[in-house]
């Protein structure tokens, strides 16, 4: 088992990382994150290190108008 990077006060994209929220079902420890517009959301740490989550979803509804 490795030991869990804390990402706490971070940032990605319009996503700040507050703190660990449990576990998702493939293991990966699963952040709250609260979001530029003022949203929060769950995300999966893995999905913020590697940049594939950016926003609540606020961002993809911009980008479509």
């Amino acid at each position: 088992m490795t030991k869990a990077i804390d990402l706490s006060g971070q940032r990605f994209g319009r996503l700040v990382a507050i703190k660990p929220q449990g576990k998702s079902t493939n293991g990966n420890l699963r952040w709250l994150c609260r979001c530029d517009c003022g949203n929060y959301t769950e995300v999966d740490g893995v999905q913020l290190r590697r940049g594939d989550s950016k926003s609540c979803g606020c961002l993809r509804r911009e980008v479509m108008r």
